[in-house]
């Protein structure tokens, strides 16, 4: 059985100064200090941020962001939910959103 434990860090969406853009150069270091600094795991996109008001392009592009540099070294989820049903994601042509950690 997969178990859940450790330090996890719900990671904030950056943005670029002007608002327009998600920052994903900012969400590549952020996970690289807190790997080294030892997080046991990620979650992003929660219901109490700003994932409402990313479309789905920009939330797809987020979390594959988050997985490729996190690349199995902690654990790691993505919520999938909406406040529309136009917004709602669909399962079809998605993997599982959570990520067991590679053991080396």
């Amino acid at each position: 059985m997969n178990r859940i434990g450790g330090m996890f860090a719900n990671l904030p969406t950056p943005f670029s100064k002007d608002g327009s853009r998600i920052d994903f150069a900012v969400m590549r270091e952020r996970i690289e200090w807190l790997i080294e600094a030892g997080i046991h795991g990620f979650s992003t996109q929660l219901s109490a941020g700003e994932f409402a008001y990313l479309g789905l392009g920009e939330r797809r592009s987020l979390t594959q962001v988050v997985m490729e540099a996190v690349n199995g070294r902690a654990r790691s989820w993505s919520e999938s939910r909406a406040t529309t049903l136009p917004n709602r994601p669909s399962s079809r042509g998605t993997r599982a959103n959570w990520a067991p950690r590679r053991r080396c």
